[in-house]
C-alpha cells in the first residue's frame, strides 16, 4: 500500500517527502495541497491510505492475540534471537511449521 501510495502520487508529478509521506499529518496535508490533481486519484490515495491503515491495524490485533499463548510466545522469542528475525518472520515460521519435535534429529 505504501508503493501503491507513492506511485498514485509520482503518476501525477506531485512533489512529496517520501521520509514523512506515510505520516498521517503529513499525508492529510499533502492531500490538502494537491489541488491540481484530479478527484479520481485523491480519492485512490485515500483509499489506498485507509486499507493501509486498516491492514496495520489487523495486523497488530493478529500479532498480539498470537504472542498471548505461552507456547507460541516461547518459539517466537527464541527464533527473534537469532539476528535479522522479527517478530512477523518468527511468528510465520512457528505457525507454518508447528510442533518441531516432529522433525527426526541429525545425528
Amino acid at each position: 500500500m505504501k508503493t501503491k501510495t507513492a506511485s498514485l502520487l509520482m503518476e501525477v508529478g506531485a512533489e512529496y517527502n517520501k521520509s514523512r509521506l506515510h505520516g498521517t499529518k503529513y499525508f492529510q496535508e499533502l492531500l490538502g495541497n494537491l489541488d491540481y490533481v484530479p478527484e479520481s486519484v485523491l480519492n485512490l490515495l485515500q483509499m489506498t491510505r485507509s486499507n493501509m491503515e486498516c491492514f496495520a491495524k489487523m495486523e497488530k490485533q493478529l500479532v498480539h492475540a498470537l504472542r498471548s499463548e505461552p507456547q507460541i510466545c516461547q518459539r517466537v522469542n527464541l527464533l527473534m534471537s537469532i539476528q535479522g528475525v522479527g517478530e512477523v518472520t518468527a511468528l510465520t515460521w512457528v505457525l507454518e511449521i508447528g510442533d518441531v519435535s516432529r522433525f527426526g534429529r541429525i545425528s
